[in-house]
C-alpha cells in the first residue's frame, strides 16, 4: 500500500486535474434549451416553442420578442411534462426580431418590457415556472398546477411559480372546472419578486370553478416582494366549486412588498354553493398593506371556513391601515367561520379589531383569541 501526501499548490493542481478528468463534474452544469419567439424568430407563437421542447432539455428559456403577433394558440399555454424538463422561464427580449428598427430597439432596451395580450391561461403542470422581468401578460392567469375539467383528475407533486414580470392572477395550485379535480399532493410556492406585479389576486392554493369542481393542496407559501391587489394564502372557489388547503396557508409580505387592497391568510369563495376550507393560516407583514385578515373572504353567497388557528405577526416597521383577526363576508347569503386567532404586533396597525367583519346582512363568526 502506497500513501501519497501532497501539499500547497501541488494539491490544487492535482485536484483540478482530477476534476477535469471526472465526467461527473459536468452534472453540476444544468442543461439549457433556448427558443426565440416572434416575427422573424424561429417560432411564431409561444405554444410552438413549448411543443418543440426536446427530451432532457433541462432549463427551458423561452425568449419573447416585441414582434410577437397575437395568436389563438397562445391563449392557453401548457408546460409539457417532458422527461428531463427541470424548469421553464418566459423572458422578455426587446432586442429580438429582425424587423425591429434600431431606434425601436433602443427604446425597448430602455423600457425592458414586452407585452403579450393574447395569453389568458398558463398551466405549469408542476414544473417550476418563472415569468421574467419586463414580460407582461396583462390578461394572463398563471397556475402552478394542472387543469382538470368535466370530471377529469389532474395531479402534480408540488408547484413553484415566480413572477418578476406582470400578470393578472397567480395560483399556486391548479384549475378545476365543472366537476374536474385538480390536486397538488405536496406544497405550493408562489414568489412575487421585487420587479413583479399582479394586477388582481395571488392565491397560494388552486381555483375550483363550477359544480363539483375541486382544487386542493397540502401546504402553501406566498411571498410578496413586489405589488399585488389581493393576496390569499389559501385557495379560491366560484360558481359552486370547492377548494381547500389541508395543511398550513402561509403569506409573507416583505419590507418592499405591497398589497394595495386586502390580504387574507385563508382563501376566497364567491357565488352560491362555492366553498373554501382552510385549516391553519400564518401571516407575517413587514411591508405595506391596506386591509389584513387572518382568515378567509366570502362574497356573492359564497362560504368559507378556517377550522384551526389564524396566526398574524405585524412587524413594527410595517404599514397596515386596518387589521382584523378574523374573516370577511360582504353580503346577504355569504358566510365565514373561523375557530381561533393569535395576533402579535397589533399596535403597529393604524386600526385593529379582534373580530371578523360582516356587511350587508352577511354572516361572520368571530374567532376565539389566543394570547
Amino acid at each position: 500500500m502506497i500513501s501519497v501526501r501532497v501539499r500547497g499548490l501541488a494539491s490544487v493542481f492535482i485536484l483540478t486535474f482530477l476534476v477535469f478528468l471526472n465526467p461527473v463534474s459536468s452534472a453540476f452544469a444544468e442543461r439549457e434549451w433556448i427558443a426565440a419567439v416572434g416575427d422573424g424568430a424561429p417560432y411564431a407563437a409561444i405554444a410552438d416553442a413549448l411543443d418543440a421542447i426536446p427530451l432532457n432539455a433541462g432549463h427551458v428559456r423561452i425568449r419573447i420578442a416585441p414582434t410577437i403577433e397575437a395568436s389563438l394558440r397562445d391563449a392557453v399555454l401548457t408546460i409539457p411534462q417532458t422527461a428531463g424538463l427541470t424548469r421553464v422561464t418566459f423572458e422578455a427580449d426587446p432586442t429580438l426580431g429582425s424587423r425591429t428598427p434600431w431606434r425601436v430597439k433602443t427604446r425597448l432596451l430602455a423600457n425592458r418590457s414586452v407585452r403579450v395580450g393574447s395569453v389568458y391561461h398558463v398551466y405549469a403542470n408542476g414544473i417550476p415556472l418563472r415569468i421574467g422581468p419586463g414580460l407582461i401578460f396583462p390578461n394572463g392567469s398563471v397556475f402552478g398546477g394542472s387543469k382538470a375539467e368535466l370530471h377529469d383528475l389532474a395531479t402534480v407533486h408540488s408547484t413553484e411559480v415566480s413572477i418578476a414580470g406582470e400578470v393578472a392572477d397567480v395560483y399556486g395550485g391548479g384549475y378545476a372546472k365543472d366537476g374536474g379535480k385538480s390536486i397538488v399532493r405536496g406544497d405550493t410556492s408562489v414568489l412575487i419578486e421585487a420587479t413583479g406585479a399582479v394586477y388582481w389576486k395571488v392565491c397560494g392554493g388552486g381555483f375550483a370553478e363550477g359544480a363539483e369542481a375541486y382544487a386542493t393542496a397540502s401546504d402553501t407559501s406566498v411571498r410578496i416582494h413586489g405589488e399585488t391587489a389581493y393576496v390569499f394564502g389559501g385557495g379560491a372557489a366560484g360558481a359552486g366549486g370547492s377548494a381547500d388547503v389541508i395543511g398550513v396557508s402561509r403569506v409573507a409580505l416583505a419590507p418592499e412588498g405591497r398589497s394595495t387592497v386586502a390580504l387574507f391568510g385563508g382563501g376566497t369563495a364567491s357565488e352560491e354553493g362555492s366553498e373554501v376550507r382552510t385549516t391553519d393560516s400564518e401571516v407575517i407583514i413587514y411591508g405595506s398593506a391596506e386591509w389584513v385578515f387572518g382568515g378567509d373572504y366570502a362574497f356573492a353567497r359564497g362560504a368559507a371556513a378556517l377550522s384551526g388557528l389564524a396566526s398574524i405577526v405585524i412587524d413594527p416597521a410595517a404599514s397596515v391601515s386596518e387589521l382584523y383577526a378574523g374573516s370577511f363576508a360582504t353580503d346577504r347569503g355569504s358566510s365565514v367561520e373561523i375557530a381561533r386567532a393569535r395576533v402579535e404586533g397589533a399596535n403597529s396597525a393604524a386600526f385593529y379589531s379582534d373580530r371578523s367583519v360582516a356587511s350587508r346582512d352577511a354572516e361572520a363568526d368571530d374567532p376565539a383569541i389566543e394570547r
